[in-house]
């Protein structure tokens, strides 16, 4: 590797790393945004610029594109990102071990023997103990044969294209897949299931006051005769709002919280997310509870939208632009 494509890979590896920090941990929108970045910085852009970019390409679904210009580029990315996280060190330690990485798949060599170079070449483990052969020498004529006419057996074609993947990935590029869109009957169950854990909840609550109220009255003398007059009118009422408050809280806390997702959701394996797969805000998720009511006003017309829009997303989730996936991409 020369040195002008090692620092052109350096930027793009920065970003990379950067845009797993602050944007996404999908591989796909990452390699978006830093495309975008290093891009701009190339062109003679600033930094602030750069990140401008790099947030566009988010939205802009850039990251959608499935074959990247430069997968060798992207490689020493993988890499590098592979180093920050298990190698640890010092940023130039983690390049060179990206660099000693890719250097071995230039060689056609496999992923366990670029970890080991990588390793050694950031200082953390031996070096590789076979160095890859050397090409042997050209054939020369045997004693008294005239060299002028000894014709040597033809060299083999040359080996195909090393070809690039990331750590772990085994021994040929592998396509990075999206997570899969939930559907609808998975997510129906498990909004079956936060109603059936609401509604208990609520009703454990409603008969835990009723309860106290009941005791506090019985204490103070009533009787049977003038028992409904005491209590309260306002309290049916206040039971639904405590329920409606108890409802609103669990769904956007949840959606917003690490699990990224309801009981339910968690128990069918999907999780809520921004149309980038990253971790949504509470504000977020409270755009994406209230436009339910929408749905309802509609007669229920935007939760069926689930079946028929190509991301399997509600009128709700297009509103507040957020996706529902399975918590475990396929394998």
């Amino acid at each position: 590797m020369n040195s002008p494509d090692l620092d052109q890979y350096r930027e793009y590896a920065d970003w990379y790393v950067w845009s797993k920090r602050n944007l996404s941990i999908e591989s796909s929108v990452c390699h978006g945004a830093a495309a975008a970045a290093s891009a701009v910085i190339a062109s003679g852009g600033t930094r602030e610029q750069a990140i401008a970019a790099a947030r566009r390409s988010v939205t802009s679904g850039a990251h959608a594109q499935s074959d990247h210009p430069d997968l060798r580029r992207r490689t020493y990315a993988e890499w590098f990102d592979w180093a920050r996280r298990e190698l640890g060190g010092v940023r130039e330690q983690q390049h060179a071990a990206a660099a000693a990485a890719l250097r071995t798949l230039d060689l056609g060599q496999g992923a366990n023997l670029a970890m080991i170079n990588a390793r050694a070449a950031a200082g953390v483990g031996p070096p590789d103990p076979q160095p890859p052969a050397q090409a042997p020498p050209p054939p020369q004529a045997p004693p008294g044969f005239p060299p002028a006419t000894y014709a040597p057996m033809p060299m083999p074609p040359p080996p195909p294209p090393p070809q690039y993947f990331p750590p772990g990935y085994g021994y040929a590029p592998v396509a990075v897949r999206p997570s899969p869109y939930a559907g609808f009957w998975r997510r129906t169950a498990a909004f079956l299931l936060d109603t059936l854990i609401g509604v208990a909840a609520w009703a454990a609550l409603v008969f835990a006051v009723t309860f106290v109220v009941v005791g506090v009255l019985l204490a103070g003398g009533r009787t049977a005769d003038n028992f409904n007059q005491a209590v309260p009118g306002w309290l049916g009422f206040a039971y639904y709002g405590v329920g409606f408050v108890m409802t609103w809280l669990y769904y956007t806390f949840m959606e917003a919280s690490g699990w990224q997702g309801t009981i339910g959701k968690h128990a069918l394996g999907i999780k809520v997310t921004g149309e980038s797969g990253a971790r949504i805000s509470w504000l977020r998720a409270n755009a994406r509870y209230w436009s339910k009511a929408i749905s309802f006003l509609m007669l229920g017309i935007g939760f069926l939208m689930v079946a028929i829009t190509d991301r399997k997303q509600a009128l709700h989730d297009m509103v507040a632009g957020t996706l529902v996936v399975s918590r475990r991409p396929p394998s």
